[in-house]
């Protein structure tokens, strides 16, 4: 599983990750999902849509690059 935003609440996802025991199968990420591109092609791609459905703050646009990049 890999988590990815670009705000900081990403480390207190990671924190919650390690302190879990997940560190061997999640991986929190800060940055753009646009600029994500996995090492092996992902099976699914889920995103919290927000305002206008993904159409607000370019969302939609980096959904897709990252679908493209990374979808196998």
């Amino acid at each position: 599983v890999v988590g990815i935003d670009q705000a900081e609440i990403t480390q207190v996802a990671a924190d919650l990750v390690d302190h879990n025991g997940l560190g061997d199968r999640v991986q929190i990420l800060r940055g753009e999902a646009s600029a994500l591109v996995l090492d092996e092609p992902a099976d699914l791609l889920i995103s919290e849509w927000l305002g206008s459905f993904a159409l607000v703050e370019g969302m939609m646009d980096d959904l897709v690059v990252c679908r493209d990049l990374n979808l196998g």
